[in-house]
């Protein structure tokens, strides 16, 4: 039986007569009010990052600064801002109140680190300059939750194409609970306008999760319950915003319905009728505006029900290419949400590559939106496209944008980010020995890794080869292009991901992170690549207890004696800080006997401890006055650890710093300081001083007890690593 096709499909609203339907504004009550309260609600790390670098200056700068740009006539709102931001906070918390800068005025990025630093003491600035210029401003306020950011994100949502993207990440944040809690008050109320907003929003989180909409309404009573339920798509009253004559959507100007295979009925009901094939990608393209065209999305949920799934991939993708072949015009970008609603794990092995090679200034857009529809496709294809996409895209900007939908997905299972990455390392076809069977036919080879991550191939009787030979007389000539092809490709993966794994291993290090014996086992030790490397590493169990993990996968401890895991015992890598000078010496001994070169430098790694009074003091000595190459300096802040602070009104910036903590820093003073205009021919650096200071420079024990003893031994000697790498640059 041939399934009914959606009203949507065959009678579009845009060709009828609008229906008469219950008006919508019937369903008002009266004097109902948001809730108080404001909330800001930061994504992991998220703080951090907009708190951007810490102050270079003292006290007396920044009392300079203030008495320039707040005294009698004031000064410019950036440079207000700088103040607020950088100066000690006992200065600059009470400036607050005089900091006003008007609607239109261009903060840059001060906004994310005003929000950063002051949270809700900074609220009303920040909502009022992020509705002052929506497409400038706006991302600025998707971490504030209360029922004015609410509003705002509604309006924009239903009235500003510039904005709604926004909107939507703001819904999408905090969810449809959260947007029904706040916008109840005005999707019931008399205002036309707010009334609209309100309805469209909450609609829009409907499709998230209508029960938590509802839900929300239980703050007002259960009458507002109803009348919410009745507001919504779906409801079976048919109390709906009336169908007004809207104009027929315009049609794409590249995504044609006759640019892609038309989608299958299930169980044999042929293709759809082409005029069919057309209303749907006008459906696609208004998808997301309920209020205009009520009934969109489950229309579009209709034909998903119907339709063949594979077959709707293959038409979301033939609307990708023509798209793609148009290059890429801002009016169709809803193709790539076509691709979200129907892709399957084709779709995600097709545009993963492309997000991934998509580097142009102006793709940014298009790959966040391309990551995040991998993301909403999701599943095995998914989280293993994003992983690589992490590991081998060409600019950092897309990496970190593929470890962003990584955690998110990573979050949906309830793991962590790095918990994830372990999980999708790819085998890249190597059997548990860590062999891949190359075959030519009459003849065979097999693949091996060595201890290094090195290829290399061993034949039928046992010899070694560092590559495959060219195909004999006898052997099949497609099966070996084939292998050979193959083993190039295993040369070139086996590369990449080991790369990504000893870099993580090493942070993973750096970070103390680690792992449950199970995890250790199935995700380290029996991995065809992550096992060699684990094999050349010193381990530490939460008991105390280092060990390295044996050729058979056992474990042992320095003395080479087996070493078995208590089942609740966490395993970290071991830094050479944290292990003793007999049993680094010990280690290294062994790992010298065994011949076990390490994949980075962990024991023979530089270890700067620090004395009893080292510890117990907030500035140390044994470095100041030591001299050095500027550039030494600047390659340890092109690395992305060390910041160098933006120096405000002078020509050098004579302070580097490490986050070393929540809010604390490592400080080294130079002299005379890097020149602003070419930092690398500054000449030779001295250092007067190394203290740790919290991030607006202030380190006296009588503000705070600062001491190097607080921060952790491994922070400290990688830093102090770091400065003495840099001293002996090369000038």
């Amino acid at each position: 039986m041939t399934p009914t096709l959606p009203e949507f499909l065959t009678d579009p609203p845009w060709l009828r007569k609008p229906k008469r339907t219950a008006d919508w504004t019937a369903v008002t009550i009266a004097g109902l009010e948001p809730p108080p309260g404001r909330r800001v609600r930061w994504a992991p790390g998220e703080r951090t990052d907009w708190l951007g670098d810490p102050s270079p200056h003292h006290e007396a700068h920044w009392r300079a600064e203030i008495g320039r740009h707040f005294g009698t006539y004031g000064g410019p709102s950036f440079c207000q801002a700088d103040v607020l931001v950088h100066a000690p906070e006992h200065l600059a918390r009470p400036l607050l109140p005089r900091f006003s800068p008007g609607d239109g005025e261009i903060l840059g990025d001060w906004l994310r680190p005003l929000l950063a630093r002051y949270e809700t003491d900074v609220w009303d600035v920040v909502v009022r300059m992020a509705a002052s210029r929506p497409a400038r401003n706006g991302r600025v306020m998707l971490p504030l939750l209360g029922a004015d950011t609410a509003r705002l994100a509604a309006h924009w949502l239903y009235k500003l194409k510039t904005a709604r993207h926004v909107a939507e990440e703001w819904f999408e944040r905090h969810g449809p609970l959260a947007a029904g809690y706040y916008l109840v008050p005005d999707a019931l109320g008399g205002a036309a306008a707010p009334r609209r907003h309100a309805v469209h929003a909450l609609r829009h989180a409907a499709g998230m999760d209508a029960g938590l909409v509802v839900r929300a309404a239980l703050a007002y009573g259960d009458a507002d319950v109803d009348a919410v339920a009745r507001l919504l798509p779906g409801d079976p009253s048919g109390v709906a915003p009336a169908q007004r004559p809207a104009a027929p959507p315009k049609p794409p100007g590249s995504a044609d319905a006759a640019a892609a295979p038309r989608p299958v009925l299930r169980d044999g009901g042929g293709a759809l009728p082409a005029a069919a094939v057309r209303n749907l990608v006008l459906l696609l393209g208004i998808a997301g505006r309920p209020d205009e065209f009520p009934g969109v999305d489950d229309a579009l949920g209709e034909v998903a029900e119907i339709c063949e799934p594979s077959s709707l991939a293959g038409f979301a993708w033939g609307l990708f290419e023509a798209w793609r072949d148009a290059g890429f015009p801002a009016r169709d970008r809803f193709v790539m949400r076509a691709l979200a609603r129907f892709g399957d794990a084709g779709t995600v092995r097709r545009l993963a590559p492309l997000a991934a090679g998509w580097t142009a200034p102006d793709a940014y857009d298009r790959v966040w939106e391309a990551l995040r529809a991998l993301a909403e496709i999701g599943g095995d294809a998914a989280e293993t496209h994003l992983n690589d996409i992490a590991m081998r895209a060409r600019t950092k900007t897309v990496r970190r944008a593929a470890r962003q939908r990584l955690g998110e997905l990573a979050e949906a299972r309830g793991l962590t980010a790095d918990a994830l990455a372990d999980r999708l390392v790819p085998d890249l076809g190597l059997d548990g020995a860590g062999g891949l069977v190359l075959d030519y036919g009459p003849r065979r080879f097999t693949a091996v890794v060595d201890e290094r991550l090195v290829p290399f191939v061993v034949d039928d009787h046992g010899r070694v080869r560092k590559t495959l030979p060219t195909a004999g007389v006898k052997d099949d000539p497609v099966l070996a292009a084939a292998a050979r092809e193959r083993f190039a490709r295993l040369k070139k993966d086996v590369g990449v991901v080991a790369a990504d794994r000893i870099a993580r291993l090493e942070q993973a290090m750096l970070d103390g992170r680690s792992w449950t014996p199970a995890e250790f086992g199935a995700h380290l030790v029996r991995h065809p690549l992550v096992g060699p490397i684990a094999r050349r590493l010193v381990w530490r169990a939460a008991t105390g207890v280092s060990f390295r993990v044996a050729e058979d996968g056992t474990c042992a401890d320095a003395a080479d004696e087996r070493v078995d895991l208590p089942a609740d015992a966490a395993v970290t890598l071991a830094h050479p800080v944290r292990l003793g000078e007999d049993e680094l010496k010990a280690w290294s001994a062994l790992f010298a006997d065994y011949e076990i070169l390490q994949p980075f430098p962990q024991l023979e790694r530089p270890v700067h401890a620090l004395t009893a009074a080292e510890r117990d003091a907030c500035r140390l000595d044994r470095l100041t006055g030591r001299r050095g190459p500027a550039r030494g300096f600047l390659r340890l802040c092109r690395r992305g650890e060390w910041r160098l602070p933006r120096a405000a009104d002078t020509s050098r910036r004579r302070r580097i710093m490490l986050p070393a903590a929540e809010m604390r820093y490592i400080a080294v003073d130079l002299s005379p300081g890097l020149a602003n205009g070419d930092p690398a021919d500054s000449g030779e650096q001295r250092i007067t001083a190394v203290r740790v200071v919290d991030r607006f420079g202030a380190a006296s024990p009588h503000r705070g007890g600062l001491r190097f003893g607080d921060l952790d031994p491994v922070v400290v000697s990688e830093a102090l690593a770091d400065l003495d790498a840099a001293l002996r640059a090369p000038a």
